[in-house]
């Protein structure tokens, strides 16, 4: 969500003024009062380091002088137009600026001034065009800026202004922009704001302001862009908000905003942008949101909203973006959801959705993001999903869905993120899953999924996160599972995997997670085990290996847990252990050990269980 900032330009020999008409350029020397207003504004911004000075050899501004516009106003030449930004002013506006009685445009952008506005601006009475965006200035917004009458552009946006909006705002009746974002601004939003009746762009962004949206705001007919977000506003969203008909672009995300959103809403049929959330707002989406025909992105997430999705969002043909996130909303998904064939990203996890999920959402051919977690979904996944062949995060975790992995999983070959844990699938994991060869997480734990772990599943050459743990899969684990060398997490655990760990493991150098634990995997730890030096836990516990620990291990200096418990291992704990300098968690109870303790244990380890082995030697507890 970006929120763009609109200058009018105005260029000599074309500049317009309401208060003086056409602009006939000239270069003669203006009036003494108007050089010594900008060799005041010179002398306090360190004008000798500008990027672009001034050649004051001539003392005529309007003879060349980097910035300054000339015009004749009946037979005298004046300075129109200041135009210095980005130019490395550094210090503050002298008060005596106002001696540019005739200035249109003021443009002080993009530099580093300090201190406050001087109150002496609004004598500039002028003016049209104001811009100190961009700077580091302080204090409050001086109320004498109400007299500027024919101020059409106030850009105070990224200081560090503080103190209220003043109400004498209001008074800029010919006032088309006006962005005071990016401050430190208090109070409330002046409802004197309504009166501004040519006001384009109003944009009041991350400030602290507080209080209501005034009701006035609905008298603001020609805005196109309401930017009010990242403040601490307060109450419902006024109902007048419908008679904004131009409105194209509205923000009022990251405040405190209750009540529910007004039916209204569905006045704003050229509106491109909608973003409410991060707010506390309730009740049901209205249906007269489906009225929102240009919309392109709906925002309602992290709100409190109840009742469920309306049908009506099945208009939206030109949405791309819709986000109901973290909300409270209830019922089935619409079937009409098919009809948004623009959608790239669709996001209704962490709500209390219930239903199957609709077999039109084949439709949605542009999706790139689906997110359907942590809901109360039910049935199979459609099939139909085959067909968003552009979906690169396909997420339907924490539902209650059941039903096999359907087949035409394997034709979204731009998947990355597969992500459908803990709920009720059964069936295979599908062979065809190697075709999705740009997957970085596949993450299938938590399910009911029978057979094998096809070997095709070292082909993810881009796989990072592989979780299968708490299935029903039998048979061994692929050694080709070793070609994944990108992957950090492998869990495997709790299911019925048997024969040995492939020695292959030893190639996957960057594995940070390897958990093998409440299986039924027989034969030694392999000593390759010791190349994986980024491993930080090691569970292969509750399973039938035997043969000794290799002395490997010593070499997984990053090891924080090791847990060895309930096994067949024989022999004694390698020396090698003192090796393991950031091991906390060491458990090799339940085995066929002969412990002799080793002497010099790291001194980094917090908990040690050994239970049910012989002893030999001395049992030497570890510093901590």
């Amino acid at each position: 969500m970006v929120v763009f900032h609109f200058w009018i330009a105005l260029f000599a020999g074309t500049l317009v003024s309401r208060t003086y008409g056409q602009c006939i350029s000239c270069s003669q020397v203006p009036p003494q009062s108007e050089i010594n207003s900008l060799l005041a504004l010179f002398s306090s911004t360190r004008g000798n380091q500008w990027t672009v000075s001034w050649n004051q050899s001539t003392n005529n501004p309007c003879g060349g002088w980097y910035g300054v516009t000339c015009c004749r106003v009946e037979t005298v030449c004046h300075v129109v137009a200041l135009q210095l930004t980005a130019n490395h002013l550094v210090g503050s506006i002298p008060s005596t600026i106002d001696g540019l009685t005739v200035l249109q445009t003021l443009e002080l952008g993009h530099n580093n001034l300090k201190s406050s506005i001087p109150s002496s601006i609004g004598n500039m009475t002028a003016l049209t065009q104001l811009a100190l965006d961009l700077n580091d200035l302080t204090g409050t917004i001086p109320s004498t800026i109400g007299d500027l009458k024919y101020l059409q552009t106030l850009s105070l946006y990224d200081n560090a202004l503080t103190g209220p909006i003043p109400s004498a705002i209001g008074n800029l009746m010919a006032l088309t922009q006006l962005t005071l974002d990016s401050n430190a601004l208090t109070g409330t939003i002046p409802s004197a704001i309504g009166n501004l009746m040519m006001l384009q762009i109003l944009s009041l962004y991350e400030n602290a302001l507080t209080g209501t949206i005034p009701s006035s705001i609905g008298k603001l007919t020609v805005l196109t862009q309401l930017v009010l977000n990242t403040n601490t506003l307060t109450g419902p969203i006024p109902s007048t908000i419908g008679g904004l008909r131009s409105l194209q672009i509205l923000y009022l995300y990251s405040n405190a905003l209750t009540g529910p959103i007004p039916s209204s809403i569905g006045n704003l049929t050229a509106l491109k942008q909608l973003a409410f959330d991060l707010n506390s707002l309730r009740g049901t989406i209205p249906s007269t949101i489906g009225d929102l025909i240009s919309l392109q992105d709906l925002y309602l997430y992290s709100n409190a909203l109840t009742g469920p999705i309306p049908s009506t969002i099945g208009n939206l043909r030109s949405l791309q973006h819709l986000y109901l996130y973290e909300n409270a909303l209830t019922g089935p998904i619409p079937s009409s959801i098919g009809n948004l064939t623009a959608l790239t990203v669709l996001t209704f996890d962490s709500n209390a959705l219930t239903g199957t999920i609709p077999s039109t959402i084949g439709y949605m051919r542009s999706s790139q993001i689906l997110f359907l977690y942590d809901n109360a979904l039910t049935g199979p996944i459609p099939s139909s999903i085959g067909k968003l062949t552009a979906l690169t995060e396909l997420a339907v975790d924490l539902n209650a869905l059941t039903g096999t992995i359907p087949s035409t999983i394997g034709d979204l070959r731009s998947l990355q993120i597969l992500s459908l844990f803990d709920n009720a699938l059964t069936g295979p994991i599908l062979s065809s899953i190697s075709k999705l060869t740009a997957m970085t997480v596949v993450d299938l734990d938590s399910n009911a999924l029978t057979g094998t772990i096809p070997s095709t599943i070292g082909d993810l050459k881009y796989l990072q996160i592989l979780f299968l743990n708490d299935n029903v899969l039998t048979g061994s684990i692929p050694s080709s599972i070793g070609n994944l060398t990108a992957l950090t997490q492998l869990l495997l655990n709790s299911n019925a995997l048997t024969g040995p760990i492939p020695s292959t493991f030893g190639d996957l150098i960057l594995l940070d997670s390897l958990f093998l634990y409440a299986n039924t995997l027989t034969g030694p730890i392999p000593l390759a085990i010791g190349k994986l030096t980024a491993l930080t836990q090691l569970a292969l516990y509750m399973n039938t290996l035997s043969g000794p620990i290799p002395s490997s291990i010593g070499n997984l200096t990053t090891l924080a847990l090791l847990d060895l418990a309930v096994n067949t291992l024989t022999g004694s704990i390698p020396s090698s252990i003192r090796g393991c300098t950031s091991l906390q968690y060491f458990e090799v109870s339940s085995n066929h050990l002969t412990l002799t303790i080793p002497e010099a244990l790291p001194t980094s380890l917090e908990y040690v269980f050994v239970a049910d082995c012989l002893f030999t030697g001395m049992v030497v507890a570890p510093v901590t």
